[in-house]
């Protein structure tokens, strides 16, 4: 009788660990919520790429994406031997339109090189990445660009570029694109 009330009492004590383990060690993203554009681990949201927000509701270039943006350039274009090429940049209104799959942008106006320079760029969270471009295509001294920015926590976005090309042996141009709203 003894043996059989040890017995009983360790498959009690048994089962009521494992369900005590077993509610402690559920399923974190039993709750969870990430929609149709990301999936949950370890009870987190993990949005496919162009993607955030709490349940990875929102585009992420939805926050770039703007038809008026006032541009100033700062410091004004340098060559790579760190000559000022443009001694006095004029402010310059620019574009950023919502461009190729979820994660693209399209940038008009890019650099004050009239709405025909389109340069295109990806978005991850906060940060663009300029896709080498070329400027001048089809004329005798075509470039390239490319570059990258971010957005800052004023709204406002800094986009570092490059522009290449043969220029008195100094190839380089660097900028800073300042966009405000």
């Amino acid at each position: 009788m003894k043996k059989n009330l040890n017995s009983l009492l360790a498959a009690f004590g048994f089962a009521v660990l494992v369900t005590f383990m077993a509610s402690c060690g559920g399923d974190k993203c039993a709750d969870v919520d990430c929609g149709t554009n990301g999936s949950c681990l370890e009870g987190d949201c993990n949005c496919n790429a162009g993607y955030e927000g709490t349940q990875c509701q929102t585009l992420s270039r939805a926050k770039f994406v703007y038809d008026s943006w006032n541009v100033k350039e700062n410091p004004c274009v340098r060559d790579s031997c760190g000559k000022v090429v443009v001694p006095s940049c004029p402010d310059f209104v620019s574009a950023i339109k919502s461009g190729d799959g979820v994660d693209g942008i399209l940038i008009t106006n890019f650099g004050n090189y009239g709405n025909a320079v389109q340069v295109k760029g990806t978005v991850l969270k906060d940060n663009i990445t300029l896709i080498e471009t070329i400027i001048g295509a089809g004329t005798a001294n075509p470039a390239t660009a490319n570059g990258n920015g971010k957005i800052n926590a004023d709204g406002t976005v800094t986009i570092n570029y490059t522009i290449k090309q043969g220029l008195n042996g100094c190839d380089k141009l660097t900028a800073v694109d300042t966009y405000k709203k």
